[in-house]
């Protein structure tokens, strides 16, 4: 047997004991732990909207269950129609030739 399968396993675990490689790590775990919050969150708003409870109330209390040194902003949980949507109207595009003439 090849060396390969002692030396690679050693080297990734000499590796994981550097400084970079641990706040590395250490990042990871962050941004998992905020996109498990993000997903609870919205989980909680989903379940509350699909309750009889006041929206506003239904936000207030997954606000007062999220981690109090997080700050979230109300109206971004806030639920949008497609009614809503209906006046953002995108830009449009100049043909190629009315593009060229705009030179």
């Amino acid at each position: 047997y090849s060396s390969i399968f002692i030396a690679t396993p050693l080297l990734a675990d000499m590796r994981e004991a550097e400084p970079a490689m641990k706040d590395h790590r250490a990042r990871i775990a962050r941004r998992q732990a905020r996109k498990a919050k993000k997903l609870a969150v919205e989980q909680a708003v989903a379940a509350s909207a699909a309750t009889t409870v006041e929206p506003v109330a239904a936000k207030a209390s997954v606000l007062e269950a999220a981690d109090s040194s997080e700050v979230v902003d109300v109206e971004r949980l806030a639920v949008v129609s497609a009614s809503q949507l209906r006046g953002r109207n995108q830009p449009t595009r100049l043909s190629r030739s009315q593009r060229k003439e705009g030179k």
